[in-house]
């Protein structure tokens, strides 16, 4: 079903399905198994490693949090950059989607600065953020 607005060759669902929950949900299962990948890949190591030690299990705790809050502003910059280039796309303009691709992964790539310095200066960071000595030698070597 097209309209006058709708670029040639797409076809778009019928009204009585555009927004619905099943539309979001196709759109985003991609991205919420992302997540729960994400979130499994912490679940796992915090398992293993608890099977080594205590201290060991709570610096994979402290550097999986710390690594996903530092990955937070890579990862938004770029689910707000696909967006903008999935608009353009969407709207026949893959000029104006490139352009947005380039802007979107350059911003991506200064906050990645951050996270990629802070992994060389880990246990400084550590001991500022109150990490106990015990766990510093393996919250550093972790997150490394």
């Amino acid at each position: 079903m097209s309209s006058p607005a709708t670029p040639p060759g797409v076809t778009l669902p019928p009204l009585s399905v555009r927004g619905s929950t099943r539309e979001v949900l196709r759109l985003a299962w991609p991205a919420v198994l992302n997540m729960i990948s994400v979130t499994l890949m912490g679940i796992v190591d915090a398992w293993i490693v608890g099977r080594i030690g205590t201290n060991e299990q709570g610096a994979v705790g402290f550097s999986n949090t710390f690594m996903w809050s530092m990955w937070c502003f890579f990862i938004g910059t770029l689910v707000l950059v696909q967006t903008f280039v999935a608009q353009h796309t969407g709207a026949g303009r893959p000029e104006q989607a490139a352009k947005a691709a380039s802007v979107g992964l350059k911003v991506a790539l200064v906050f990645s600065i951050v996270p990629f310095a802070l992994a060389f200066v880990g246990r400084p960071f550590f001991v500022l953020c109150g990490v106990a000595p015990e766990m510093l030698p393996h919250a550093d070597v972790y997150y490394k």
